[in-house]
Parts: C-alpha cells; structure tokens; sequence
C-alpha cells in the first residue's frame, strides 16, 4: 500500500516540480530571444498540466481515487502557491545576478516605444519613466511574480478541479483522509 500524503506534502512536491520546469521553459524563451513572444503562453498550459497532474495524483494517492471539486480545487491553488515561490525566487536570482542589465533593457526600450508613439510630451515620458522604475525591482518583480502566480492558479484550479474531480458513489463512506483524521 502506498503511503498517503497529505495536502501541504503533495503542494510542495507538484509545486516544485512545475516551478523548476517553468523556469527551463523561461530560460530557454530567454536564450532563444523569444521572451516576449505569443509562445510565453505556454507556460499557462505547463501551470495548467502541473496542478492537474499533481491533483489527480493526490485524489488517486491519498484519497482513495475521489476528490471533490473543492479539495481539487484546493489542492491546485496550493500547488500554484509553490509555484509562485519558485519562479519569484528565480526572478530575483535572475534580476540581482544573472542578467542584472536586462531591467534597464526593458526600460529603454519602454521608452523609445513611448518616444517613437508620439503620443506623450518629454516631461510626461519621463515622468511616466520615474514612476516605472519605482516598481522594476528585482524585489518589487519577485513578489508580483507569488501574486500572480497564485491569482492565475486560483482561475486555472477552477479548470483542473473540474477535470480531476471524482465523486465518491458512497456518499456514506468515510473518505480515507477522514478516516485517518480521527485515529
């Protein structure tokens, strides 16, 4: 018999799993100089498959094949959680020390778009500039980065919950994980 895991164990482990392989899909989006193309959204879809992946393997694993819609739900946003963790940790790793100029990059170009635009004054570029650095810290980045992590599991759990879910057909029957609770 396999060992039950509990919610916060399998989190972590799916969590980590998922971080480290979006973090690979960055870093080669990065080498490739396709950071900002349409194929970023892949990243979504890897999100996507780690929390369903990670919640099936839970409902399956610990809970005796069934999970609700709401302990799956559950178990994807606290995936994503992690996730969150892990690429804000690679954020401000790759901001402070990797590629420290690439934020000043990104300024710059921000900048010369809004020039070539036409459609602000020098003063309001530069004030609109100002305010922008405020905010493009590796510091500020990395915490952006947990928030949107969790907000955006949050939405895909609802997705992931609603293919993982299994309702138990014995409704009377004690669920494994209850089961455990009140040894």
């Amino acid at each position: 018999m396999q060992k039950k895991t509990t919610l916060l164990n399998n989190a972590s482990i799916y969590g980590l799993i998922t971080g480290i392989a979006l973090v690979v899909f960055s870093m080669i989006l990065n080498m490739l100089e396709m950071r900002n193309s349409p194929l970023g959204w892949l990243g979504m879809v890897i999100m996507a498959a780690g929390m369903w992946y990670g919640t099936t393997q839970w409902r399956d694993r610990s809970l005796g094949g069934y999970i609700t819609f709401g302990k799956a739900w559950q178990a994807g946003t606290m995936i994503s959680v992690f996730v969150g963790i892990i690429i804000a940790i690679f954020t401000y790793i790759y901001l402070t020390y990797v590629d420290p100029g690439s934020l000043d990059k990104e300024l710059i170009k921000a900048e010369e778009k809004m020039m070539d635009d036409g459609q602000m004054t020098e003063e309001q570029i530069q004030m609109a500039m100002d305010m922008t650095r405020k905010f493009m810290s590796p510091v500020i980045l990395a915490i952006t980065a947990v928030i949107s992590y969790v907000i955006f599991g949050m939405l895909i759990s609802l997705i992931t919950a609603a293919i993982s879910k299994k309702e138990n057909p014995n409704v009377f029957q004690e669920s494994p994980i209850d089961q455990s609770s009140q040894s």
